[in-house]
């Protein structure tokens, strides 16, 4: 989508739990549109254009699966060693849960990102978190892991890990990865509960 106008229609989103957007603010924005002869001429184009993404796509998704599928099974032969010490996920990392973004700070021309379940959503002139991190979706995109490193914020829809002692948070990240957080989702509206995991 075109940044300009994401950012016009980010400001225009009216705040819930799952921000939308008017149908009047979407029926006054001004589109280009050419005669239709040469719509159809575009029309056209774009058909066999997508045709080529679409093939494309269907063998890059079969390599993805595959890969997918290899980085399990590596990810399972790693943490499949009998012979080192057992602990509680919790007593390595904790789920820290911060506060949901605020509805009148949606700008997007922010220094610091603002992490949402599955990546960033907005840039802010403000941070929670100053510290290597990794963002984990509790609610919407349950399980979704992001990295992260200086200073963050992140909303309610998600929790942050921070390493403590004798744990590197990039080994957390992969046992994370593979743990497939997702098995734990709950609730009518899916979500991840840290005292379970």
């Amino acid at each position: 989508m075109d940044w300009n106008l994401r950012r016009e229609l980010l400001t225009e989103t009216l705040w819930s739990a799952i921000p939308y957007i008017k149908l009047g603010s979407l029926k006054n924005r001004e589109i280009p549109l050419p005669p239709l002869s040469t719509q159809k001429l575009i029309v056209e184009k774009l058909d066999m254009i997508f045709a080529e993404i679409e093939k494309s796509k269907n063998l890059l998704e079969k390599n993805l699966q595959n890969v997918d599928e290899m980085n399990k099974s590596v990810l399972e032969k790693i943490f499949a060693n009998d012979k080192w010490e057992r602990k509680k996920l919790g007593e390595v990392c904790d789920f820290n849960y911060w506060k949901a973004f605020p509805a009148w700070a949606k700008n997007i021309t922010g220094n610091f990102p603002v992490y949402w379940a599955n990546g960033i959503m907005y840039m802010w002139d403000n941070f929670l978190i100053d510290a290597q991190s990794i963002i984990v979706g509790r609610k919407w995109s349950v399980g979704a892991l992001t990295k992260t490193s200086g200073k963050f914020w992140v909303s309610d829809v998600a929790y942050y890990v921070i390493e403590k002692q004798n744990t590197v948070l990039d080994f957390l990240y992969y046992f994370l990865k593979k743990s497939n957080l997702q098995q734990f989702a709950r609730g009518v509206k899916p979500g991840l509960n840290r005292n379970e995991v």
